[in-house]
């Protein structure tokens, strides 16, 4: 049972029975009651004050070990202009070749 389902109960079985529940008795019991009810607890300042300073020391180990463990990625290196030379002499063929540093594979662009 919830609490205030079982309050109702407790309170329609004394209000069917005969007796009476003396006064006294029922402002001690509503006393031990109001005790009991739970307190806002203060706040600790000593755990915080110890946790504190840990709690700061940790977020800093994390916050620079995480360029160790997640290096920044470099980026893409381009090619760098290619001059190729062939000759065949026997022939008086001579064939140069020059890859440009913006030179794309057809089907690899991205």
């Amino acid at each position: 049972m919830k609490n205030k389902e079982l309050d109702q109960w407790i309170v329609s079985a004394l209000e069917r029975s005969q007796a009476e529940v003396p006064a006294a008795l029922r402002d001690k019991v509503r006393r031990q009651v109001a005790q009991a009810a739970p307190r806002p607890r203060p706040l600790a300042w000593g755990r915080l004050a110890f946790w504190g300073p840990l709690l700061a020391a940790a977020a800093l180990i994390v916050a620079f070990s995480l360029p160790l463990l997640y290096p920044p990625r470099t980026a893409e290196k381009k090619i760098t202009q290619i001059r190729t030379e062939f000759s065949l002499p026997d022939k008086n063929i001579k064939i140069i070749w020059v890859q440009r540093d913006d030179f794309r594979l057809a089907g690899m662009e991205g």
